[in-house]
């Protein structure tokens, strides 16, 4: 038997997977609908968090609203460096390196791309580092 606690926890991600299917389906407005209560509730962990400011940041740059598009994007970017998640850094840097392209900011876009390299690098050698329980 499935614990009402079980299903509301499951909930934000598959209200998240929802909006993901409505942003490839070009229901953008629907689907920030749903970005925008989801990230106001308080009900999410911070990869959920981290999944929705993408996600948000998306649709904004879809919509025309690349400020607020960037806005998203940056506050966000200060919790995934919190978090040294590299990975999710990566996906935040190509979605500023978009907002500086469509803002006609080429060299900006440029640089930021320049960024994602470094980042997907140290992520590299941080997957290739031996784990220090190994033994040897």
């Amino acid at each position: 038997m499935v614990r009402k606690s079980e299903i509301l926890k499951d909930q934000p991600c598959d209200e998240l997977s929802h909006a993901e299917e409505l942003l490839e389906k070009g229901n953008y407005n629907q689907a920030l609908e749903i970005v925008e209560s989801l990230s106001s509730s308080n009900e999410l962990e911070m990869i959920e968090n981290l999944r929705c400011s993408l996600l948000e940041g998306k649709l904004h740059i879809k919509l025309g609203n690349l400020e607020k598009a960037k806005l998203v994007v940056d506050r966000a970017l200060e919790i995934a460096r919190k978090q040294d998640s590299l990975l999710t850094i990566a996906d935040f840097y190509l979605i500023k390196a978009e907002i500086a392209w469509r803002s006609g900011e080429f060299d900006d876009g440029l640089s930021i791309s320049k960024e994602i390299e470094v980042v997907l690098k140290k992520q590299e050698s941080k997957a290739k580092k031996p784990d220090d329980t190994e033994r040897f």
